[in-house]
């Protein structure tokens, strides 16, 4: 868990890079694929809802990174939320040794609709979005 509290930091980081300027492909790509890496991780040792919501949050690069759709500031304020969602979750995950009675559902929702938003706003079909 201590990797994980790490690579969260570090991703926090870089997505403050990210949203203080213009969209930067090298640090999308890292952000993915910590995210990728945590989701791995966290389905590993069994907390699937966590590697389920990692998976919500890894989506979330791929606008940016695959379509050079901008990098907005919701979606940037979403991310700030999933990942403070993470760190509570993960505390909660190491404390309980079990993610069952973790609820991401308003964080994911809050995620999809920046996203929507997002492709809206640049002209793509926000329903190719996961």
């Amino acid at each position: 868990m201590a990797e994980f509290k790490a690579n969260l930091e570090e991703m926090n980081r870089a997505l403050d890079q990210i949203a203080a300027g213009p969209s930067n492909r090298p640090l999308l790509d890292t952000l993915y694929r910590d995210a990728h890496n945590l989701k791995g991780g966290a389905n590993a040792l069994g907390f699937l809802r966590l590697g389920d919501f990692l998976r919500q949050i890894e989506v979330s690069f791929e606008p940016a990174r695959k379509r050079g759709e901008p990098f907005t500031p919701d979606l940037a304020i979403a991310l700030k939320h999933a990942f403070s969602v993470l760190e509570n979750a993960v505390k909660e995950a190491e404390r309980n040794k079990s993610d069952a009675l973790l609820d991401f559902s308003a964080a994911a929702e809050r995620l999809k609709s920046a996203l929507a938003k997002g492709s809206a706003e640049s002209g793509q079909n926000p329903s190719r979005l996961a």
